[in-house]
Parts: C-alpha cells; structure tokens; sequence
C-alpha cells in the first residue's frame, strides 16, 4: 500500500516543464507547478499511501491505479478564452445610466469547459474588471451585457469585455475587447421646485436644473397661467410675469429628455402678486397700435399696450375715417370693400374692476387699399375680313365674379351699340382697322381694362 511519499520522483521524467500545466490521473484534472526542471514531487502529484522514505519506488514502479507512472501523467499547457465580440448595441445604449450591449458574441472557450466561462468589464481603460448585472448563461454564444457599476453620467463612456476562466481553481482571462464608446445619461428627476420672487404686481420664476439631467439632453419650455403661452427656454433662467396686484400666478417648465421613453417633467409653482397700492395710478403705454396691413380682405389686429395697474379688461371700436364701423367691436377687424381709400383707427377703452376706465385712440392706417384685378383681357381672335368674326374669349381673372364689359373700335373710335364679346365685318368696316376695348370691374378691387390689337384695314369685296 502507497503512504506519503518523501522523496522526488525524478529519475523517468526527463522532459522539461515550464509554466503552468494540467496533470490528468484517473481522469481527474488538477493544476500543479513545477518545482524543478524535469522533476515532479510525488506529493504535487497527490500519490498516497504507506511508502516509506528508504523504500522510495523509482518512477517506473510507481503505479496509478496499477498503470506506471509515465503513462498515468499527461502534461497540457492552458490555452485562455478568447475575447468575446460586440455586434450590436441599443438604440440607446447609454441611457438610465447604465450601458447596454444588446448582442455579443463569445469567442473561443480555449482549454474551459463553457460552464467554466463568465465574462467581466472595464470603463475607460481603468482595469478594474467588474461582473455585469446579470450573469451570462453558462455556454451562451450570443449574449447581452448590462453594465452599471462605474457608470459616469454626462460624458463618453468606454467599455472593453473579457472572458475570464477558472480553470483548476486559477483564473485565466482573454484579452480585451475591441472598446465600444457611448455617451452615458440617467434619468429626470421628478423633484423640482422653481424658485419664485413677488415684486408688487409680478412674480419672477427662476429655475437651474441642470443637475437634475443627470446628463440627459433636453429642451426646455417655460409657460405660465397668464399668458398661456410657451416660449423656449435654457436650463438655467427665469422669467417675469405681470399680473396684477392681488393675483395668483402658476409658472410651469417643461423639461423634455431624448431618451426613447419621452423622459419628461412639468414643474409648476404658484404665487401671489403683493395688494394694490392706496392711490395707484391707471396708466397706460404705449398708446394701442394696429398691426396688418391696409388692404381688403386684409385682417388687422388692435394691440392694446401695457396698463396699470392689472386686472384690466379691455374693449374696442374700430373707425373709418374717425367714424365708428357698426359692429366692429372686437379686437380684430376684416377690412372691407367699403374701406378702400379710407383710412382706421381703433379706439381702446381699459377698465379696472373698481370702475376705473380710460380711453385711448391708435394712429390711422395708411388709406386702405382695393385689391386688384389681374389676368387677360385684351385678346383679338378670328379673320378680319368682310362677313368673317372677331371675338374675344372668356377672360383669366384672379377673381370671379368680375362684371366684363366690350366695346369696340373702327380705327380707335368706338363703335356705337358694339359692346358684345363678337364683331361680324361688314361693309362699314371696309378701310379701317379693328380693335376692341375690354374692362373688368368689381366691388372692392381695383378693376382693369385692356385693348387688343388693331388689325388690318378690312378689304373690300373682290366684286367692289
């Protein structure tokens, strides 16, 4: 029976070792180290039993389960993992701060077993190699990686992946990966406060949420209860809203991310302007002005100007040539055919809700314009010879509904009852040129006429 073995076994083994490598006896693996060249301890191989230090059997005696020593140790340098490959990313891989690669593909397993294989990562080239958030299934050959660990949001991430093995209780890893970089944000917060200050009758809303992004890109838009509007903003800023003394005001920024998933707030805050001074005074400026152009057809739009202090409601009545226009009472006005050559005003009369009004006139408009009719007229079709046609056809027009009237010509001077769209030659044609006169008129518009072309002077009949 074997006992522990004191003395090398070194004489049958003559073949020089270096590195690591696997021992395989009763096909059990286990990874030993040389500790000579060409020589193995009996203890590194394991050999047990009750051999005694005098009685050392050479290595040619020793037997493994009956079989000699030589044949029963196998010498097999390890060969690492190859590094795996990255064939796809996600369309955000970078967001919720963390990195995503939605394919990889493993490379070769080398001397483990699949199930010996996991796979690390490093960010920027750190070489702190970290575990992903969930582990690779053993023997995968695509898989995806998702790494947290190390993240740093608002700014290029790089990460590069290994193979790592563990191989008779050692680790053997591959060599990186090929580094993939991504720019890396979180996500919004939900929390945020806009900081608001009442100066009498406005409310200034500020904001800086520049570290609520957590990287993430985004717009940004402010509105609030007053105007109703939304104008674009930055992150950091503020904006002023009059609206009157006594008065609650909600301001509201809207903060859209670009992650996939519509990331985005709405912050509001509300506040009251201070009471109304004893004795404040109604004021107004500038005096109201009318925006649009003086033409018919054309819309014209009354701007009140600022007034003080708020709430002010406002009423309107719209002039033509300082006279008020029935109807025209809001604070818009459609100009119409009977305003051609006239010139508006708009009176604006504001009122508090005490009963404190004022009334203030805007400067006229230029005269107003009629719109112009425009297209063909003037064209002269058929044969001008006796007993043959002359006509004019339907006219193009800009407009419909234009009145057509004709008249025509025997060398430039009307002829009398001719004012159809045809002229048949006769014999009182004979030695004068044709032509003919045509006018477009309607309401409103600045109407247009034209004349053809003379013709020739007609020709007798050959009998004449």
């Amino acid at each position: 029976m074997l006992g522990r073995v004191g003395t090398s076994v070194c004489s049958d083994i003559t073949n020089e070792f270096k590195g690591d490598f696997i021992v395989q006896r009763n096909n059990i693996h286990r990874r030993v180290f040389m500790v000579a060249a060409g020589c193995i301890t009996a203890a590194a191989l394991g050999l047990t039993g009750a051999v005694s230090a005098s009685a050392a059997p050479s290595a040619s005696q020793v037997a493994l389960g009956g079989s000699p020593l030589r044949s029963s140790v196998t010498a097999v340098a390890v060969v690492p993992p190859g590094p795996p490959t990255v064939l796809y990313t996600a369309m955000f891989p970078g967001r919720d701060s963390e990195i995503f690669l939605e394919t990889v593909q493993a490379g070769s397993y080398g001397s483990a077993k699949p199930e010996q294989v996991s796979y690390v990562y490093d960010l920027n080239d750190d070489n702190v190699w970290r575990k992903p958030v969930i582990p690779v299934s053993p023997g995968a050959t695509e898989f995806s990686i998702l790494a947290r660990d190390g993240i740093v949001d608002g700014q290029v991430n790089t990460i590069r992946l290994k193979a790592r093995a563990v191989i008779g209780g050692r680790v053997y890893d591959s060599a990186p990966s090929a580094p993939v970089s991504m720019y890396v944000f979180g996500n919004i917060d939900f929390d945020y406060q806009l900081k608001t200050v009442v100066a009498g009758d406005a409310v200034t809303f500020s904001w800086d949420v520049r570290s609520i992004l957590h990287g993430q890109r985004a717009t940004f838009e402010f509105t609030d209860s007053v105007t109703g509007q939304y104008r674009p903003v930055d992150a950091v800023g503020s904006v002023t809203v009059s609206a009157g003394f006594g008065a609650t005001v909600t301001g509201s920024l809207l903060v859209t991310g670009e992650s996939v998933d519509s990331d985005s707030r709405f912050f509001s805050t509300t506040a009251t302007t201070g009471p109304a001074s004893s004795g404040a005074p109604f004021t107004q400026t500038p005096a109201p002005t009318i925006v649009g152009t003086p033409l018919v057809g054309s819309v014209l739009t009354a701007r009140a100007g600022t007034w003080k202090p708020l709430p002010v409601s406002f009423s309107y009545q719209w002039n033509r040539n300082g006279t008020p226009i029935a109807g025209a009472t809001s604070g818009q006005y459609t100009l119409v055919p009977d305003d051609a050559a006239a010139t508006i005003t708009v009176s604006v009369t504001g009122r508090t809700p005490s009963g404190t009004s004022a009334t203030l006139l805007s400067q006229p408009t230029a005269a107003v314009a009629a719109k112009v009719i425009t297209g063909d007229l003037g064209l002269l079709f058929g044969t001008a010879a006796l007993g043959q046609t002359l006509f004019v056809p339907t006219p193009n027009l800009n407009v419909a509904g234009a009145a057509i009237s004709y008249q025509w010509l025997r060398n430039g001077i009307p002829i009398a009852g001719d004012t159809r769209s045809r002229h048949t030659v006769t014999r009182a044609d004979v030695g004068y040129g044709l032509s003919v006169t045509v006018s477009a008129r309607k309401t409103g518009y600045t109407g247009l006429t034209e004349t053809s072309y003379q013709t020739d002077p007609i020709a007798p009949a050959a009998a004449d």
